[in-house]
Order: structure tokens, then C-alpha cells, then sequence
């Protein structure tokens, strides 16, 4: 298992990670945080139409949770933010001084609220991975006015200097949960792909037997807390080809576009990773081509036939839904 595991992450570093201008993505995405339109040419125009229709509903449903007899002296707000993941640890708080996302809402929000604010989140992000539609929530016991909501979150973080990019605040019904009541999330993956030597075609018709079915993504994750669900839906598996621009320099690239009801810890950029594995060997191959390979290793549930995750700057939460996305 342990060779396995090695061999793994010699393909990714050699093939994925080398030779490749990740810098180039890396830049686009901080450029996105500050203008988050600049990647709606990357989204095929379907896709773009139906996740813009219901990122911004909040009618999921969540049940209340318990609190003082007085429930309506309690507000519950709903902002939706950016950040560049590389600038930060991942999304959730740690121990020490430790650059988080979490942590800079917290000392953020804090003197507005005038106690430690209770957050929760859309999906909590690895190190390096950026968003620009992750939605959080909290409350307060007192009526905070929005813009002074907003400008306290637009305000560079003291201790590292970081930047949010704040994109909406609304009050929303107390029963809302940023994490419990979203229906689906929206990954988009970015691989450069200047020497062409990765097939979107042979990517897409392997994702394509992914798609609606609920599988366990078991062998697709890591670090996963003991007995949790391993069952996944990819509602929609999409892969296209663009190019993005940094700096004057223009690189073409491969996107690979996933819509789930739930992600499991390093669950897209293992499929990325493995999607990207198999497809290249059946570039390489002149006999029968597998593509229901994908599914297949699904089925396996086995962590060592997978791939290392793939480089976390390429992963970006592009929007979240609290309406089922099969009503959208």
C-alpha cells in the first residue's frame, strides 16, 4: 500500500504539478476574489444560467435550533465572500496564530457582534483552495445595519493582512444554516494545459458515468472522520477548454466542472487527479478504451488506486444552492 501511495504521488508531481504555469491560475483566481464576472466566460452557458438562478435563494430548509424563549430579538445573516487560498491555511480555525479564513471572519465580525461570533460555512476549504461564492452564517442578539456588517468584513485582517472579497449580506430566516441547509456546491478545477497533452474529450467521456448516480467516494478522499457517509452525487460532471490571461501572458487550459450535493476532504482533486491519470493512459493505449473506469474505482472503495490530490491552486468554490438542483 505503501508503494502505492508513493508511486502516486511521483505521477502527480511529475506529470500534474511539473512544467506546468500554476502561477498563471494562481493569479487569475486572486484576480477573480476582487472581480468574480471574470469567470463566467469559463462556465458553459447552461451551467452558468441554472447555478446564478438559485446561488442566491435561501429557502433551504434547516430546522431551528434551540436558543432563548425571545426568538425574534435573534438575527441570523447570510454573507457570501471570496478569498485567495493561498493567502490562508485552509477554512477552518486551528490552534495558535494560524492564518485561517474562519479566523479573520471571527476577528472580523467580533466587535460588531460584541462576542465570539458562531460561524458555519457552505463547505470548509483545504489550504490553497480559493472561493468566490463560499457563504457563511451567524447571529447576533442585536439588529446589526448590513453595511457596517459589510465594511467590518471588507477591512484587511490586522494580523495577516488579508483580504475578503465581500459580495453580498442579507438577513436571512432564523432556521438558515450555511452548512446544513445548502442542497449543492460548485467546484471548478483549472488545469494549464500549454503542451496539449491533456484530452478534454477523453476527460469528459470518462466523467460522464459519474454523473446523477450516488456512489461512495471513499477511495476518492482522505483524512475522512470515522463513519461518515462516504455517499456522494455528482449532479452535473462537465470538462471544457479555455484560456486564461495573467500578466500578459496567456495560457490555454482544461476545466473540469463538478456540481455535488456534498464533497467528502480532498474529494475533487483526487477525482481531478485520477480523472486526469486515466485519461492519459488511455491516450497512451491502442486497445479498448475503459470509460467506465471512473465509476469503477468508485466501487472499489480503495485509497490506495487512486491518486495524490492533485495541486490545491487549481480548485476554486465557485457557488453554492439552498434550493434542490433538481428544481432549479
Amino acid at each position: 500500500m505503501e508503494g502505492r501511495a508513493r508511486t502516486g504521488n511521483s505521477w502527480v508531481k511529475g506529470f500534474l504539478e511539473n512544467k506546468r504555469s500554476w502561477e498563471v491560475v494562481d493569479g487569475f483566481y486572486a484576480k477573480a476574489v476582487r472581480n468574480r464576472e471574470i469567470l463566467n466566460p469559463l462556465v458553459p452557458a447552461d451551467l452558468l444560467r441554472r447555478v446564478e438562478k438559485r446561488a442566491e435563494c435561501t429557502h433551504g430548509a434547516g430546522k431551528p435550533k434551540g436558543g432563548r424563549a425571545k426568538k425574534e430579538e435573534r438575527t441570523t445573516y447570510k454573507a457570501t465572500v471570496g478569498y485567495h487560498g493561498t493567502r490562508y491555511c485552509g477554512y477552518s480555525w486551528q490552534k495558535g496564530k494560524v492564518h485561517t479564513v474562519e479566523a479573520h471572519l471571527q476577528r472580523r465580525l467580533w466587535p460588531e457582534l460584541e462576542k465570539q461570533p458562531v460561524l458555519s460555512c457552505s463547505g470548509r476549504t483545504d489550504k490553497g483552495v480559493h472561493s468566490v461564492g463560499q457563504v457563511c452564517s451567524f447571529y447576533s442578539w442585536k439588529d446589526i445595519p448590513l453595511d457596517h456588517l459589510g465594511r467590518a468584513l471588507a477591512e484587511p485582517d490586522p494580523e495577516s493582512g488579508n483580504e475578503l472579497g465581500v459580495y453580498h449580506i442579507e438577513k436571512v430566516p432564523r432556521k438558515f444554516h450555511a452548512t446544513f441547509s445548502c442542497f449543492w456546491r460548485y467546484y471548478m478545477y483549472i488545469i494549464p494545459n500549454e503542451e496539449k497533452d491533456i484530452s478534454s474529450h477523453h476527460l469528459r467521456l470518462l466523467l460522464a458515468p459519474l454523473e446523477g448516480k450516488e456512489l461512495s467516494y471513499d477511495g476518492f478522499a482522505r483524512d475522512t472522520p470515522k463513519g461518515k457517509n462516504p455517499n456522494c452525487v455528482l449532479h452535473c460532471c462537465r470538462v471544457t477548454d479555455s484560456s486564461i490571461e495573467v500578466d500578459g501572458k496567456r495560457v490555454d487550459v482544461v476545466l473540469v466542472h463538478l456540481v455535488g450535493n456534498r464533497f467528502l476532504r480532498r474529494m475533487v482533486r483526487i477525482v481531478v487527479s485520477t480523472l486526469v491519470k486515466e485519461a492519459v493512459e488511455i491516450q497512451r493505449s491502442e486497445g479498448d478504451s475503459e470509460w467506465n473506469k471512473m465509476a469503477d474505482l468508485a466501487e472499489m472503495e480503495d485509497r490506495t488506486v487512486t491518486q495524490t490530490p492533485a495541486p490545491a491552486c487549481g480548485l476554486c468554490l465557485v457557488r453554492v444552492g439552498y434550493e434542490p438542483w433538481e428544481d432549479s
